[in-house]
């Protein structure tokens, strides 16, 4: 049910309330209680954030499936590999 925002004053809105029947105004509190329990019970966007604690907002996954000493020792060989003009003098 898509909601629809009023442009109503709160003398409008209580005006046509009173001229509703009782159980029209009794249905009309169970609906609005209904919709308030459930907009209660969704997880606000800072609570959405807080249950992701791994901090993939931050980073990427880890999507390489290798073992890490392959890893390791592919990084130094690339190293080796990687002729520069420059030196560095320590």
């Amino acid at each position: 049910m898509q909601q629809q925002k009023l442009s109503l004053s709160y003398s409008d809105v209580e005006r046509g309330i009173l001229g509703l029947s009782i159980e029209d105004q009794l249905k009309l509190a169970e609906i609005i209680f209904s919709n308030l329990k459930t907009v209660l019970g969704r997880p606000s966007e800072a609570e959405k954030e807080a249950q992701n604690d791994d901090l993939s907002q931050f980073c990427g996954k880890w999507q390489d499936d290798r073992d890490a000493e392959e890893i390791v020792s592919q990084i130094y060989a690339d190293r080796s590999k990687n002729v520069r003009s420059e030196k560095v003098v320590l």
